[in-house]
């Protein structure tokens, strides 16, 4: 039953209403998580402090609403699914660090922080806590509730391990303290511990005083290959027995080492299984054991193995393997990564029965289930790769996931070792534990005795995993409009999350439909015809500023951009367009350009070379020359012709008839199949659509600067690489060469090359959302002033006039003054 207009404005009146939304985009948003599951909510909101969420959870018990506390939504078994609708309480919000003690050796830190903010918060101190793989996403508050860890766990323990207190909001409302701020106590129940895994149903986190441990001194990385897998496994428990306790201990079969390769462009040896070996600690005792392990390696029949000192190559090994669960998506064409028998665990001398079991269950059915996992504690995942749209497919998944779970408690293992029960393994959950289900109801209803608290997860679940599934099953369905082509995309995302954290609109909103993550969401919503459009879709799509970072972080390799260019199409025929963007392209449909001035024309001259100068530089003519004298200078001839806009807007903004229109404009007007661009996006584009060899102009520049006669300058600068050129035309290292040229010194920003954050001038929100477009902005000049440098220079005339104004409204707040230039200026001063 939908929640009365009294208790919505009873929320909005606890959180304000910028922070209760009840908006189709929000609604549809929160229905999912990283799991198989999805249920919508009936209202979402965000508090900012401990006072707001007990108001919340007190109203919620009052008319028993269910309250379903929810962090990343990167869990993997439907944690902060609502299967009963209600509340979604999001807690990304609650993200400050408190109070950092390196001498009382704790952090007192809100839930929302992200485990990654938080350890390089502590770094500088030489500390850290270990994480789970999604760490780059995952809160401290979500980490907490499902008892999280990861790789590091072997040595270092789970997320339990460092909880030192809480900060806690009953179901029944009461603030409560849990724990100290000391060590180690003996003072009472500890309760603490109680609420590390329990998963949000016995209350909601509001403040964790986190135990941190000194980072180690040095590493050494090994991988061991094997042509046997349980020989692989063997090697574990041989290792674990000798003893040695490694700092990370990883076993990947032969389907996962290809996939990491795959998606990660790694070069691990393709045989039947291979060994990830961390070993930390003081070096003299490092090479020791360096030693050993190489033996124990040897003995158990590893057939290569490859040692490294080298911290960097250690990190990109890790930073591969963090990426499995999404990277399995494209290992086969049309098979997904579903999150199904996902971490179950065993005792480590059991390990190589247990990946020898899990393989030979998998070779019986047309799904594919790999194991790989943390094996030094014994804790395995798997993931069952399988056409999720298939009934059949789910069929034989039903069994061989029930078929897996009995090995496991037959080789006296565990349901899960990190990701928690949730939907998913419940039903496995309670034949393991069967008879302790009682006890846990009992505390259940004696801490929450009106079942408001995140209901009908694990002890109240007997349903099975073949619920609420986010897939299709229907295989008839008749999907319609441009997105029915990128279904496969939306299937294979893995709903992982880790496109958020560096989504600009996301950073900047912390709402989750303006994400990668949520778009991705709200465009399956749109194709599969449950998604009622209204402006908050709307708006959500359309937010977007199509930098492509996303599509760079993700693992699956997911083209988001272009299902969201897909999504911009359908809305606009479905009659959604944007005002401002309709009247944008009747300017190009009318005058050939994007200012609707028909007299603007490029500075039109004979020669050799083809050169694009596109619709950024038409409006900039001193700009323009500049850039063609500078040809000139270094021996290259331009020809410049009456041109039309390249057309992207058109397609970018969901226009994609009008563009059908306009290619054959833009192919009369410009009929070459070379040729030199000024705008990274016309470079970008000229190459996708058209199939044109487009060189960026810095290309060409730092070819031949070299070889010209340059007056060196002197300073130190900043480089803003643009979206379009680095992550779309690859051009990221001629840029540098070019200051380096030049004589200057380059001091580089946080996020760079093609991790570089977006200046906010993309996807038509510059016209659309002129005040998200700022936001983005001025965050990126405070980054840049965090260089301590006096100009940044960049390559993009949108990138360059959104980053100036930035920069002044920046300085009026008394944030700092930096110069912005376009590095041609920079080029043409030196000649």
């Amino acid at each position: 039953m939908p929640l009365s207009k009294d208790i919505l404005k009873q929320l909005e009146d606890i959180v304000g209403t910028e922070y209760c939304k009840t908006s189709n985009a929000e609604i549809y948003a929160y229905a999912f998580d990283g799991g198989i599951h999805r249920h919508k909510p009936d209202v979402v909101v965000q508090p900012q402090n401990t006072q707001q969420v007990q108001k919340i959870v007190q109203l919620a018990n009052k008319y028993k609403v269910p309250v379903v506390p929810r962090g990343a939504g990167s869990a993997l078994c439907g944690h902060s699914v609502p299967i009963l609708g209600g509340i979604t309480v999001d807690m990304q919000r609650m993200n400050k660090i408190k109070d950092i003690r390196i001498g009382d050796m704790f952090v007192i830190c809100e839930p929302g922080v992200v485990c990654d903010n938080f350890n390089a918060a502590i770094k500088p101190y030489k500390y850290f806590i270990p994480g789970p793989a999604s760490s780059e996403v995952a809160t401290i508050g979500g980490m907490v509730a499902m008892n999280a860890s990861g790789e590091k766990a072997v040595k270092y323990g789970a997320t339990r391990d460092y909880v030192l207190g809480l900060e806690v909001v009953l179901p029944t409302g009461e603030i409560v303290r849990m724990g100290t701020y000391t060590i180690k106590h003996s003072t009472g129940y500890q309760l603490e511990r109680l609420m590390c895994g329990s998963e949000g149903m016995l209350g909601i986190i509001t403040e964790i005083v986190m135990k941190i441990t000194p980072l180690p001194p040095k590493i050494a990385g090994c991988i061991a290959a094997f042509d046997d897998l349980e020989k692989a496994g063997q090697c574990v428990a041989n290792i674990i027995a000798h003893p040695i306790i490694p700092s990370q201990l990883e076993i990947m079969s032969a389907p996962c080492i290809k996939a990491v390769n795959k998606a990660a462009k790694m070069n691990l040896p393709e045989v039947e299984g291979i060994l990830l070996i961390e070993i930390d600690g003081r070096p003299e005792t490092i090479k020791q054991d360096v030693e050993t392990v190489a033996k124990i390696c040897k003995e158990a029949g590893a057939v290569s193995m490859e040692f490294t000192e080298d911290e960097k190559k250690i990190t990109e090994i890790w930073k591969a393997r963090k990426q499995m669960i999404p990277s399995l998506s494209i290992l086969k064409q049309e098979y997904a990564t579903t999150m199904l028998a996902d971490d179950m665990a065993v005792p480590v001398s059991k390990i190589p029965k247990a990946v020898a079991g899990i393989w030979e269950i998998s070779q019986k059915y047309d799904i594919i289930i790999p194991p790989y996992g943390h094996s030094g504690d014994g804790n395995l995942h798997t993931k069952v790769l399988m056409i999720p749209t298939d009934p059949k497919h789910w069929e034989q998944a039903k069994k061989a996931v029930a078929e897996i779970y009995q090995l496991i408690r037959d080789l006296g293992g565990t349901t899960t070792g990190e990701h928690g029960i949730g939907i998913t393994k419940a039903e496995e959950f309670h034949k393991e534990k069967g008879d302790l289900v009682p006890a846990m109801k009992a505390i259940k209803k004696a801490l929450d005795p009106n079942n408001i608290m995140n209901p009908q997860k694990m002890i109240d679940w007997d349903k099975g995993f073949m619920y609420e599934l986010r897939y299709p099953l229907d295989p008839n369905r008749k999907l319609e409009g441009h997105l029915a082509k990128w279904e496969n995309e939306m299937m294979t995302c893995t709903m992982c999350g880790y496109c958020k954290n560096v989504c600009p609109t996301f950073v900047n909103l912390l709402w989750d439909p303006p994400s990668g993550r949520g778009r991705m969401v709200l465009s399956y919503g749109i194709l599969e015809k449950e998604l009622e459009i209204d402006d908050s879709v709307v708006k959500a799509i359309f937010q977007c500023t199509l930098c492509r970072d996303c599509n760079r972080r993700c693992p699956s390799k997911v083209k988001v951009p272009d299902v969201v260019r897909a999504a911009r199409a359908d809305l606009v025929e479905k009659g959604f367009a944007y005002p401002a963007h309709i009247e944008f392209i009747s300017k190009i449909k009318k005058t050939g350009n994007i200012w609707g001035d028909a007299e603007s024309t490029p500075p039109i001259q004979e020669g050799e070379v083809p050169v694009f100068v596109g619709c950024q530089f038409l409006a900039r003519p001193n700009k323009t020359k500049q850039y063609l004298k500078l040809f000139e200078k270094l021996g290259i001839k331009p020809k410049v012709v009456k041109e039309v806009c390249c057309g992207y807007p058109m397609e970018a903004l969901g226009f994609v008839k009008d563009f059908e229109e306009h290619k054959e404009k833009f192919l009369k007007s410009f009929p070459f199949r070379t040729a030199i661009t000024l705008c990274p996006t016309c470079t970008v584009y000229l190459r996708e659509a058209y199939k044109i060899d487009a060189k960026h102009a810095l290309q060409v520049i730092a070819e031949k600067l070299p070889g010209a006669n340059i007056k060196k300058l002197s300073g130190k600068v900043t480089y803003h690489d643009p979206c379009d050129l680095s992550r779309g035309a690859k051009v990221i290292i001629e840029p540098r060469e070019i200051i380096n040229t030049l004589g200057l010194e380059l001091v580089e920003m946080k996020f760079k090359q093609d991790t570089s954050r977006c200046c906010g001038g993309g996807g038509g929100i510059l016209v659309s959302d002129n005040p998200l477009s700022t936001k983005i902005a001025e965050a990126r000049i405070k980054e840049a002033l965090a260089t301590k440098v006096d100009t940044l220079v960049t390559a993009c005339a949108t990138c360059e006039q959104v980053l100036k104004n930035a920069a002044t409204a920046v300085a009026e707040k008394g944030g700092g003054k930096i110069n912005v230039l376009g590095l041609q200026e920079m080029v043409f001063k030196a000649l």
